[in-house]
């Protein structure tokens, strides 16, 4: 027989989690087209910085496509910003999402996706398979502009 010694438990922090929904669903924005979900991005974006510095942000959306909320990721440099991965499937799962739409702005104003934009895309869309989500998006926006990874055949599903 083993003799066994419980640790402390008075030394375990409780995390609660918690999501408040502010808007019915249907008077929720519906995402039928690349070109809707921009519209959204386009309008919570923050006017004083997508020509400044790179944001990372997703739209989740419920099973039905209508959008649920907006997260920020991170915010980087005018070259580059950080898509974490933890950050992004943790909020998605939060609100129960089923379809993320990934975004980031190119403060230099170019529409072309980096070669590591494809490749944390790819990833993205892997790591959200596993879990039951579905990237629906990624898109790539300046002030004026969209370029759509789901229009232009980067996305391995559709």
């Amino acid at each position: 027989m083993y003799k066994t010694t419980l640790p402390q438990v008075n030394h375990v922090t409780e995390i609660q989690v918690t999501y408040t929904q502010k808007v019915k669903a249907k008077d929720r924005p519906l995402i039928k087209s690349p070109y809707a979900a921009y519209q959204v991005l386009r309008a919570t974006w923050d006017d004083g910085l997508i020509n400044l510095v790179e944001q990372f942000r997703i739209l989740m959306l419920n099973t039905r496509k209508r959008v649920i909320g907006s997260l920020l990721i991170g915010q980087g440099d005018s070259g580059s910003t950080p898509a974490d991965a933890i950050q992004i499937f943790a909020g998605a799962i939060q609100c129960k999402a089923r379809y993320i739409v990934l975004a980031h702005n190119h403060p230099s104003g170019s529409l072309t996706p980096s070669r590591q934009d494809i490749i944390t895309t790819t990833s993205l869309e892997m790591g959200a398979a596993y879990l039951g989500l579905r990237i629906y998006d990624h898109i790539i926006l300046t002030n004026d502009a969209y370029f759509s990874f789901r229009d232009n055949g980067h996305l391995i599903k559709k």
